[in-house]
């Protein structure tokens, strides 16, 4: 069974299209913050599937899904485990997904797959004020947005007697929008914002990068003192990983998995400067939403160590992987035995040392220390 999510055939170009909320806005009042995040994760082996219900919250705060089975089929062994966390709070975005899928042995086709996606939005608007500032003057405002972090996929096959009847896939992308309803200081024509597309692919018979950033983190806006100012930031990051297997003749054993990683850096990053239509600074900057939060300044995420929760599926992740491989037999190898242990122990072979490989090569692309001995 091929687990495909429509969710991957989303068009990207909808969230890099700007969604200007409150353009034409009199009120001289900022309105209040709404925000959403949304986190699923579905995993297949062979003809099972699990899918738990999304999560998702329209308050600020954090949700995360997670996933993990271990199947045999005949001859054949897989697992497959996806993880999606997302956290939305004032002026800032985190968002992480990554999993990972294993099959080997010798036996009927077959097929594991893993997919997980984390989505945030956040609109909110606040009133630029100063001591110097006059109400219903045009002034040019700076300002950062930040959206930086990492796609990263990886996989490895090895068949016996080599063959072309197994493949793998991974994929990891992420998509972002910005946009404020008030024009472009260097385009009046055109509301002020931003947006990016970027994806990474890789199977076994070679890789793809796909990047089409429009991302500028530093805008500038053309606006009219004492009127709100409100902008609309989406994000959404997806990864999927499949291996298969399509033939009962010799062996396979292979793997592939993904990580997409903003988990620290959508963000709003301040306003640098305000200047009135005569290019006179003006200092003593305050930009108030309703809830008291200064846009003023930059509103990064708190530096805080990964929740326990993602601790345990992490560890639940690898025992799946340990577990899987460490009770399985050895499939038959190649002639050249030596050389073919060689080759499977790098790329997480049968058995102990093999399960420590793979692992090994899962957890560096997760971007965490590597577990037991180098």
């Amino acid at each position: 069974m091929t687990f495909m999510p429509c969710a991957m055939l989303r068009p990207a170009a909808a969230l890099l299209t700007p969604l200007c909320l409150g353009l034409g806005s009199t009120d001289v009042a900022a309105q209040a913050a709404i925000t959403t995040v949304s986190t699923y994760a579905g995993a297949s082996v062979f003809d099972e599937y699990q899918g738990p219900p999304a999560q998702s919250l329209d308050r600020p705060g954090s949700v995360s899904s997670h996933v993990a089975l271990d199947r045999q089929s005949g001859g054949l062994a897989g697992s497959a485990w996806a993880t999606s966390v997302g956290t939305v709070g004032d002026g800032h975005m985190r968002l992480r997904t990554f999993g990972g899928a294993t099959l080997d042995g010798a036996g009927p086709s077959g097929e594991v797959t893993a997919y997980a996606e984390a989505t945030a939005s956040l609109y909110d608007s606040f009133v630029v004020r100063c001591p110097t500032c006059v109400a219903g003057t045009e002034a040019t405002m700076t300002f950062h947005v930040r959206a930086e972090g990492s796609t990263a996929v990886d996989g490895r096959l090895v068949t016996s007697p080599d063959r072309e009847n197994a493949d793998f896939v991974a994929y990891s992308s992420v998509s972002s929008s910005f946009s404020m309803n008030t024009p472009d200081a260097n385009d009046p024509t055109q509301p002020v914002g931003t947006g990016m597309f970027q994806s990474q692919s890789q199977w076994h018979y070679g890789a793809s990068y796909h990047d089409r950033p429009i991302w500028g983190d530093t805008l500038s806006a053309r606006f009219i003192l004492g009127n709100p100012l409100s902008f609309y930031w989406t994000a959404l990051l997806q990864g999927y990983s499949r291996v298969a297997n399509y033939t009962e003749a010799g062996s396979m054993d292979g793997w592939s998995a993904f990580n997409t990683d903003f988990s620290n850096t959508f963000y709003w990053g301040g306003i640098v400067e305000v200047r009135d239509s005569s290019g006179a600074l003006l200092t003593n900057i305050t930009a108030f939403n309703d809830a008291g939060i200064n846009y003023a300044n930059a509103l990064p995420p708190s530096p805080v160590p990964e929740p326990a929760t993602l601790w345990l599926m992490l560890c639940g992740a690898a025992g799946v992987v340990a577990l899987a491989r460490w009770r399985r037999e050895p499939a038959p190898r190649a002639p050249s035995a030596s050389g073919a242990r060689g080759t499977l122990r790098a790329h997480g072979a049968h058995g102990a040392h093999g399960a420590h490989g793979a692992l090994r090569g899962l957890w560096r692309l997760w971007g965490l220390r590597t577990i037991g001995p180098a």
